[in-house]
């Protein structure tokens, strides 16, 4: 193979975060480099190619006909590298195994339990990373995660690990000061929504006749939204059991109804591939023991 007659590999990463991102800086901070040293690659590239591939506005960049062909060209080469690495990492790296959860499943669940994973996978070693995303674990080196949903993923194999509920929640300084006790009085209070995939939930629990809330706020988070009713700020939509806890220490009540079933839960998810990975069963079994040692509500 004549590799002279192709520009070379390294230009490659470089032009697709800079046309994913269309912005020098932001490419620059996903690579870990300088704005300049993007810009340099990009145009050593363009000059390699005798060809523009991205036109440079005052404050944007666009793509050519050029740049567009090529970045879907360099969007798949570094994807089936990525994907190429975290399946060599998967066969060949015995040693290491990186779970990926949402921030308050790994910080209030799983994270207290972390030196009982020797326990089922003494070879291994636990790296706990914090994400909602499935694209991680579809492209990056990640060996599995626990994700919030109804079990279909498509690419991922899933195992349901604990099934989940719902009911609003606010700290007991906020239900002292106001109505929280009726349904019908839910829409009247300031709701706080949280970010992926609970920003509608009040629904569950309102007629549709019903108003929208009078006031509202949207966290970033799930996290963030218990945090701001635990600070009275408002009644947040509360997920059981990982939420018992906050319930039982008196940082959140209940309020309104007892919990109700979402239809949904946290699954451990790997990508699709027979057979499944040698580590899943055990790793389904850490977690599962996990989940079921979470306290019962104890709700006056």
């Amino acid at each position: 193979m004549n590799y002279r007659a192709s520009p070379p590999i390294q230009f490659l990463p470089v032009f697709d975060a800079a046309a994913r991102h269309l912005s020098f800086k932001k490419a620059a901070e996903e690579l870990s480099v300088s704005p300049a040293a993007v810009g340099q690659q990009v145009k050593a590239f363009e000059h390699w190619l005798g060809k523009a591939l991205l036109l440079r506005h005052t404050r944007r960049l666009t793509l050519t006909a050029e740049g567009e062909y090529y970045a879907r060209l360099a969007r798949e080469i570094v994807s089936q590298h990525t994907q190429g690495y975290q399946n060599f990492r998967q066969r060949f790296d015995q040693r290491m195994l990186r779970l990926s959860a949402p921030f308050f499943v790994s910080q209030e669940v799983l994270l207290p339990h972390y030196l009982s994973f020797a326990d089922y996978l003494p070879e291994r070693e636990l790296r706990l990373e914090s994400s909602d995303e499935l694209g991680s674990l579809l492209q990056q080196d990640i060996s599995a995660a626990v994700r919030f949903g109804n079990g279909q993923w498509p690419g991922l194999d899933a195992l349901l690990l604990c099934k989940t509920q719902a009911a609003p929640v606010c700290s007991p300084d906020y239900a002292r000061q106001h109505d929280v006790s009726q349904l019908s009085q839910l829409t009247r209070q300031r709701l706080i929504f949280a970010k992926p995939g609970m920003e509608q939930w009040h629904r569950n629990f309102i007629a549709d006749d019903q108003p929208e809330p009078e006031e509202s706020i949207v966290c970033d988070a799930y996290p963030a939204a218990l945090k701001a009713a635990t600070e009275g700020m408002g009644v947040a939509m509360g997920l059981f059991p990982i939420t018992n806890q906050w319930i039982n220490q008196q940082r959140l009540q209940l309020c309104c109804c007892e919990p109700r079933d979402t239809g949904r839960g946290f699954y451990l998810v790997w990508p699709s591939q027979q057979p499944a990975p040698d580590y899943i069963g055990a790793l389904s079994c850490w977690l599962q023991h996990i989940f079921e040692q979470l306290p019962p509500l104890q709700q006056p």
